[in-house]
């Protein structure tokens, strides 16, 4: 048997082995002590998996989204309706009721403890009450005793029960026995205890204190419409004037007369003023000049024999009311027109009563010279009709029939629709007959038939 003889390294080749072993080692050991400070340093470092967890936390709700549930394997999310109060619990009656797990007391719910039911209400202590009329029962909402209806029990009292009347109280009070007092100073009285009676009566006045009493005239006068009055006399508003006719400033007396607006006085003229623009100067209080409409007035305008009211104000005396300057109306002495166009006329004088316009013998325009209608109308007789129609040239008419038309007009002398007898073919009877005619004389008319 041959045997195979292995070739053994050189003394040369084994060192360089041993060398780059060594070489090896010292290259891993850099590397293990460089990744044992980076290890220390992320150990330390306590954000060194911030973005990677939360990266990955991340991705593992996107990888299970939808998938939640009640089982291994899922979640539940934030808003689950599981997780909310409203939850509908399941039941579990039977770990409240006596004897179990969580069994709950009359207390805890707020129910009466067992003995309840038995105990009787009173005064002191809660119970039960039965329905009744007798002490310790109750009365119910539908008790004929509670109605309106019932009769009250005697209840009169007096003063000391419930106490009197006073200016600070309110109480009892009675009808006052005091005879009530003659008017005099208004005072609030001293009694609080009673009240007067409604048909209590006063004692006749007599007299009566103070200005009121004693007083004939007002303490401070006033005027009326400009004339001063204190009570002590009548007032008037009333003068005459008789100023010459060509004198302007006008004068009156009147007692009592104070001018101010809404002053009043009423004035008779004995003398018709001439004089342009007049003044008036009543009770020599100042002339005023006397406007009519706010305008002076012209001579002529205050009449003898006129009145006129003037009421001052505050700068004129105005005139009231409307001015008639014609003192006298003369009657007409010309004889009345005949009628003709019409017109105002030009004449102050006035017509009298029993004057006569004289007789219209002539007719101008169409009506006295037409010969025809300005517009020709038509006559037509209605044979049916025996109504009148009357024409006065405005329309056109249509007349009936009455009467009988003779029969030399035509007619035939009857009112009904058969010829008199003298036209009865000579007054001979006329015979109808089927055959041809034969014979008969001249005049005769034959029918057939």
């Amino acid at each position: 048997m041959s045997q195979t003889t292995e070739t053994q390294p050189t003394n040369a080749e084994l060192a360089g082995k041993v060398v780059g072993a060594v070489t090896a080692v010292q290259d891993a050991e850099a590397v293990l002590v460089e990744g044992a400070k980076r290890l220390a340093a992320h150990i330390a470092d306590p954000n060194a998996h911030g973005t990677d967890v939360t990266a990955c936390v991340a991705q593992a709700v996107a990888d299970h989204d939808g998938n939640e549930g009640a089982h291994d394997g899922t979640f539940v999310k934030a808003g689950d309706a599981r997780l909310s109060d409203a939850r509908t619990p399941k039941p579990h009656k039977a770990t409240h009721q006596s004897g179990g797990a969580d069994a709950l007391a009359p207390a805890d719910i707020g129910a009466a403890p067992a003995s309840h039911t038995s105990v009787a209400a009173s005064a002191s202590a809660l119970g039960h009450v039965k329905y009744g009329t007798a002490a310790g029962t109750a009365c119910q909402g539908n008790d004929s005793r509670l109605s309106n209806a019932r009769t009250p029990t005697a209840h009169a009292s007096t003063a000391t029960t419930y106490g009197a009347a006073s200016a600070t109280q309110y109480g009892h009070a009675k009808a006052s026995g005091t005879t009530p007092k003659a008017a005099g100073t208004a005072a609030v009285g001293a009694e609080t205890d009673a009240f007067a009676r409604g048909d209590h009566v006063h004692p006749v006045q007599t007299t009566v204190s103070g200005n009121a009493g004693s007083a004939t005239k007002l303490a401070t006068a006033r005027t009326i419409d400009g004339v001063s009055f204190n009570g002590s006399a009548n007032i008037t508003h009333y003068g005459s004037c008789a100023t010459e006719a060509a004198t302007a400033a006008k004068v009156v007396a009147c007692t009592g007369f104070v001018l101010a607006a809404g002053s009043r006085i009423t004035v008779r003229f004995t003398v018709t003023n001439t004089a342009a623009s007049p003044t008036l100067n009543v009770n020599s209080t100042g002339a005023k000049a006397i406007r009519y409409r706010n305008a002076a007035i012209s001579a002529g305008y205050l009449a003898a024999n006129r009145t006129y009211d003037f009421v001052y104000d505050g700068t004129y005396y105005q005139l009231v009311g409307d001015v008639d300057s014609n003192t006298t109306y003369t009657p007409a002495a010309a004889a009345p027109k005949a009628a003709g166009t019409a017109a105002v006329g030009t004449s102050s004088k006035y017509a009298r009563e029993d004057h006569v316009h004289p007789e219209q013998t002539t007719v101008s325009g169409n009506a006295g010279t037409a010969t025809k209608l300005a517009t020709a109308r038509t006559v037509r007789t209605n044979l049916a009709s025996t109504s009148t129609a009357s024409f006065d040239g405005s329309a056109n008419i249509t007349p009936g029939v009455t009467g009988v038309l003779p029969v030399a007009n035509g007619g035939t002398g009857n009112t009904t629709n058969t010829a008199a007898d003298s036209t009865k073919w000579n007054g001979a009877a006329k015979t109808v007959s089927t055959a041809n005619p034969s014979g008969g004389a001249n005049g005769d008319i034959w029918f057939k038939y």
